[in-house]
């Protein structure tokens, strides 16, 4: 059920970034189209970890944590799973090309000779 899941960040042994509560209807159970996002800004190399709780105590049954890096992280059973990881380097971006250079002036024919 939504309402049994929730999550802290961890990162440099702060908090930055906690679940919502959940505010809909447990009715459908996890809906598949449940989905929520969050933005979070780290810097790269960053020591975190994830703390996943389900208050009931029976898994998160479906539901799952993505970003940073990590997917599908989830309470497989019990109350409480713990997942510890580094925030990822971005690639680098390729650099930007170089500009062309003008076109050269049309090339005209010589003149005739006389």
């Amino acid at each position: 059920w939504p309402s049994e899941v929730s999550w802290d960040l961890w990162c440099g042994g702060t908090v930055v970034l906690s679940s919502a509560p959940y505010t809909g209807s447990d009715e459908c159970g996890l809906c598949p189209d449940f989905q929520t996002e969050y933005g979070v800004s780290l810097s790269p190399g960053v020591e975190c970890e994830l703390v996943m709780k389900d208050s009931y105590g029976d898994g998160w049954e479906g539901a799952s944590w993505s970003g940073l890096g990590q997917e599908g992280l989830t309470v497989a059973s019990g109350s409480e799973e713990k997942k510890s990881f580094v925030v990822p380097f971005a690639s680098p971006s390729p650099p930007p090309l170089a500009p062309l250079p003008p076109p050269s002036p049309p090339q005209l024919p010589p003149p005739p000779l006389p």
